[in-house]
C-alpha cells in the first residue's frame, strides 16, 4: 500500500472523538479526490499528489504564487510573457460551477464530470492539459510541460474565486511521469538537473542562452546552461519567479498560430503555423541508440529550440505599447488586439512563420535546420531538427506574407521558400527610413510604403467571445510609410515591385535584378545609385526617377527588358562625382521606350538635353554660362 505524503493545504482534518473506536483527540485526514471528464471519454479520478505515488497515477495539487503554499515547481527559467498574457485571458474565460461533494470511507469526492467541455469548463480544460509531473528527490512536483498554461492560470483576473476544492484557488491536474524520490527527501543537485536536461525534462538556459551553439561559435562560453548551484531555478511556474524571453513569445505566436499571414491555398482561409510541437506520425528517429518517444506527446521545450534558431535574425521592438480590445484612443483604431501587443510583435510572428517554413533560411550561425542533424549535436537537438523536417516545411500552394517595419525586421538575407508553387509577399513600410543590407529573394511581390493589414487569430474563440463580449479576432492596420527604403544588397526576387510612397533607393552596393516590374506611383521616387535590371518600368505622373554618377564618373543605366513608360520628373542627383558637360550619358536601355519626362532637375548652371530613342534614353549637359556659337 502506498504512503501518500500530502501537503497540509490538501487535507481536510476533523477531530473525531468516538468512545470505544478512537482515542480522544484522534485526527482523521479525509483524502480529497476530483473526478473529471472531457466529452464522451471515460471519467478520470485524481488523487492528491504524493511523493511516493507510482508512475502514471492521475494527481491533483494546488498551484500558488507563494512557494510555501504549493508543491509545484518549474523546470525552466523563462517564459514568453506574451503567451502568459493570452493564457490568462483563456483561463479567465473558463467556467466552474460548484458541486456538492460526497464523502465515504474517509474519501471526499468532487465530481465535475458533467462539466466536460474542455474549451469552456475549467476542470475539463485541466484534464485535457494533464501536466506531466516528475517527482524530484526532494519529493516535490516538477512539471515538464504546461508552464505557460499554469502561469496564465495564476495571472487570470476573475471576478470571484473559482475553487475546484473549497479553500484552494488554483487546482491543476496531471499525472506522475517519472519519480526520483526514495524514502526521504534529498536535495536536487546540479547532477540531477543535468540528468533532467539530458532527458529533455528541464531547460537550464536563460533568456540570453543558446542551446544550438557549437563550442567553436563566438560567445559560446557565455551562452551555456546556468547551473542551479550558481543561480537557483525559479520556484513556482509563473511571472513572479520566472524571467521573460521575447523569443519564446515569438515562437508561441508561430506555433499557435496567432496571425493569418500565411495560407494553405492562394486566397484561402487556413492559418499556417511555423512549426509543429509534436513528433510526426511515422517519425524516423535519427539516433538509433535512443528509444522512440511517445508519438502522441509534444516535444518538450520545442519552442525554445525554435527561439534559438530565430534569435538575432528575426528582430522587433517588443517594448512598444499596444492597444487592448477595449481601447478607445483614436491612435488605437485598427490596432487593437487580445493581448495588447504592438504590431511589431505580430509582424515578427509573420516573419518567423515564413522563415521557419523555408528550406533556405539559415540562423545567425549560418546553419540550416538540416545542419542540426549532425551526429555531434545532442540527441534532443537532433530530435528537434529531425521531427521539424519530417513535419514538413513550405509546400505546394502555400502563401506567406512578411513585413519590414521601422520596429520589426529581419537581419541578414531574407530568404523564404524558393519552391515555384509557394507564394511569398513582402510589405515594407517605413517613416524613419530603412537600409536593408541583406538580399531579398523569392518574393512574388514587394510593396513599399503601401500599407498592409495583419489579421489575428485566437484559439478557444467561443469561450473567449462569451467572456469578452466581443469577437477577439481582429484586423491590425499597418499605416503606409513615407520614408526611404535603401536596398544595399543583391536582390534577385522575381515578383513586381511597387513604390507607393516615399523612396526606393538602390545603393551603390545594391542591385535589383530580375523583378518583373517596377511601378513608381505618383509622389513616390526611385533613385538608382546601383544596378537595376527589370522586366518593365512604369513611372507615373508626379513620380521621380533619380540618377547619380558613380565613383568612376559614369551612370549605371537602368536596364528594362520590356517597356519603360516614362512620366514625371528626372532628377540628376549629386553622387560620387559631379555631372560634366559635353558627355553623353546613357540613362536607360529598354525593349521599348514610351512617354517622356515632364520635368528635369539638375544643377542651376547646367541644361540637360534629353534624347529619347526607340530603345534608349541618353542625355548631355550644356553649361548655361557658355557663349552661343553663331
Amino acid at each position: 500500500m502506498n504512503t501518500y505524503v500530502i501537503h497540509p493545504m490538501f487535507r481536510l482534518a476533523a477531530a473525531v472523538m468516538l468512545a470505544g473506536f478512537f482515542p480522544p483527540f484522534a485526527v482523521v485526514a479525509e483524502e480529497i479526490r476530483i473526478v473529471a471528464k472531457t466529452g464522451t471519454a471515460p471519467a478520470v479520478t485524481y488523487i492528491p499528489f504524493g511523493s511516493t505515488l507510482p508512475i502514471n497515477t492521475p494527481v491533483w495539487l494546488n498551484a500558488d504564487n507563494q512557494v510555501a503554499s504549493t508543491d509545484l515547481r518549474a523546470t525552466q527559467r523563462s517564459l514568453g510573457f506574451r503567451e502568459v498574457d493570452y493564457k490568462a485571458v483563456v483561463s479567465a474565460a473558463l467556467t466552474l460551477s460548484a458541486v456538492t461533494p460526497s464523502t465515504s470511507d474517509g474519501i471526499t469526492r468532487y465530481d465535475y464530470s458533467d462539466q466536460n467541455n474542455k474549451g469552456a469548463n475549467l476542470v475539463a480544460f485541466w484534464k485535457e492539459k494533464d501536466l506531466p509531473i516528475v517527482v524530484g528527490p526532494d519529493g516535490l512536483a516538477y512539471i515538464t510541460d504546461g508552464h505557460h498554461t499554469t502561469a496564465g492560470y495564476l495571472a487570470a483576473n476573475t471576478a470571484s474565486p473559482r475553487e475546484v476544492v473549497p479553500g484552494l484557488g488554483h487546482v491543476v491536474l496531471g499525472h506522475i511521469a517519472a519519480s526520483y524520490y526514495s524514502e526521504s527527501p534529498k536535495p536536487t543537485t546540479d547532477a540531477w538537473w543535468q540528468t533532467q536536461q539530458s532527458a529533455n525534462n528541464a531547460l537550464l538556459f536563460g533568456p540570453a542562452g543558446n542551446q544550438l551553439l557549437r563550442s567553436t561559435d563566438s560567445g559560446y562560453a557565455g551562452l551555456q546552461p546556468i547551473w542551479p548551484s550558481r543561480l537557483t531555478m525559479p520556484t513556482v511556474p509563473g511571472k513572479v519567479s520566472m524571467t521573460n524571453d521575447d523569443y519564446r513569445s515569438l515562437t508561441w505566436g508561430m506555433v499557435d498560430p496567432i496571425v493569418k499571414t500565411a495560407t494553405a491555398t492562394l486566397g484561402g482561409n487556413a492559418y499556417l503555423k511555423g512549426f509543429s510541437k509534436g513528433f510526426p506520425k511515422g517519425w524516423v528517429n535519427p539516433d538509433p541508440a535512443m528509444l522512440a518517444p511517445d508519438l502522441a506527446n509534444d516535444i518538450n521545450f520545442v519552442e525554445f529550440y525554435w527561439a534559438d534558431f530565430l534569435r538575432h535574425r528575426v528582430v522587433w521592438n517588443n517594448k512598444l505599447a499596444g492597444c487592448a480590445l477595449d481601447a478607445t484612443e483614436p491612435a488605437c483604431m485598427g490596432k487593437k488586439n487580445l493581448i495588447a501587443a504592438p504590431i511589431s510583435f505580430f509582424a515578427a510572428v509573420a516573419n518567423g512563420i515564413a522563415l521557419a517554413r523555408s528550406e533556405n533560411y539559415a540562423d545567425q550561425s549560418g546553419r540550416k535546420l538540416s545542419d542540426y542533424l549532425a551526429a555531434d549535436y545532442p540527441a534532443n537537438t537532433r530530435n528537434w531538427a529531425s521531427a521539424s523536417l519530417q513535419n514538413g516545411l513550405a509546400s505546394s500552394q502555400h502563401e506567406y506574407h512578411m513585413y519590414l517595419l521601422d520596429d520589426s525586421g529581419v537581419n541578414g538575407d531574407i530568404t523564404p521558400s524558393s519552391q515555384d508553387s509557394v507564394t511569398n509577399r513582402l510589405h515594407i513600410d517605413t517613416t524613419a527610413g530603412q537600409v536593408i543590407t541583406g538580399a531579398l529573394q523569392n518574393f512574388a511581390s514587394v510593396d513599399i510604403n503601401r500599407g498592409a493589414t495583419i489579421n489575428t487569430k485566437w484559439k478557444e474563440t467561443p469561450a473567449l467571445q462569451k467572456y469578452l463580449g466581443v469577437n477577439p479576432e481582429t484586423s491590425l492596420t499597418i499605416e503606409p510609410g513615407t520614408g526611404a527604403v535603401t536596398l544595399a544588397g543583391v536582390n534577385t526576387y522575381r515578383g513586381p515591385t511597387t513604390v507607393a510612397a516615399g523612396l526606393l533607393i538602390i545603393a551603390p552596393t545594391g542591385e535589383l535584378s530580375g523583378s518583373a516590374s517596377v511601378d513608381v506611383m505618383p509622389g513616390a521616387g526611385l533613385y538608382n545609385d546601383g544596378k537595376i535590371s527589370i522586366g518593365s518600368y512604369n513611372q507615373h505622373n508626379n513620380a521621380t526617377l533619380g540618377m547619380a554618377l558613380n565613383a568612376q564618373g559614369r551612370v549605371n543605366p537602368m536596364t528594362v527588358t520590356g517597356t519603360a513608360q516614362l512620366n514625371g520628373t528626372l532628377m540628376l542627383r549629386q553622387g560620387s562625382k559631379k555631372w560634366a558637360t559635353g558627355i553623353t550619358y546613357t540613362l536607360l536601355n529598354a525593349g521599348e521606350i514610351k512617354g517622356t519626362f515632364t520635368a528635369i532637375t539638375s544643377a542651376p548652371n547646367l541644361t540637360p538635353k534629353i534624347k529619347y530613342g526607340k530603345n534608349t534614353v541618353t542625355m548631355t549637359l550644356v553649361n548655361r554660362k557658355a557663349k552661343k556659337v553663331v
